[in-house]
């Protein structure tokens, strides 16, 4: 079944949690590969994308065979070297979504900010502060703003801090960032 990401993408198949909110995306190729541009837009949604050939989920349905990803060189975050120096053959599949990752553990242990719990509600974005430029950490929930009346769930990372509304803070300079990932209290 077709659903739309809120992003405003629709994607052939959406995973669900018991909560109810999407987690992953699975698009069944038959004539063309996800573009770079809806892939992007996916990431932008926190969901990890799955592409399996048409061919092969009618073969056989119980089990998935995902198409290799567009590979990109991916740093590791403790060591630095890029994995794709340490396979010129291209044997390991690196997605971008694996990259996004490293690049936000790379900014966590230069910054320290708290990263989310494995499956929380959280979204997490690499973004440069607008009054330092340090890279930082920005956070977004689910089911986030005046609208719904979420605040933000717990564990709430430190540097997301109630002023007059839910936002971001720099951890570096203590600016507040522009309330586009914030929440304002009814």
């Amino acid at each position: 079944m077709e659903v739309r990401t809120p992003t405003g993408r629709v994607v052939d198949v959406g995973l669900f949690d018991e909560a109810g909110d999407l987690v992953a995306a699975i698009e069944i190729v038959v004539t063309h590969e996800v573009s770079p541009q809806k892939e992007a837009d996916l990431l932008a949604d926190g969901l990890p994308l799955a592409e399996l050939r048409a061919e092969d989920v009618l073969k056989d349905p119980l089990v998935w065979r995902p198409r290799p990803s567009r590979a990109r060189p991916v740093h590791c975050v403790t060591c630095e070297p890029s994995i794709s120096d340490l396979d010129p053959d291209g044997r390991w599949d690196i997605s971008p979504a694996q990259e996004r990752w490293a690049e936000v553990m790379r900014v966590h242990l230069h910054t320290g900010q708290t990263l989310p719990p494995r499956r929380s509600r959280y979204w997490v974005d690499v973004v440069r502060c607008r009054a330092c430029s340090a890279e930082m950490l920005s956070y977004a929930w689910r089911r986030r703003g005046a609208m719904t009346g979420t605040p933000p769930p717990d564990p709430v990372p430190e540097t997301l801090q109630l002023d007059d509304y839910w936002g971001n803070v720099c951890p570096h300079c203590q600016a507040r960032q522009p309330n586009h990932h914030g929440y304002r209290p009814a």
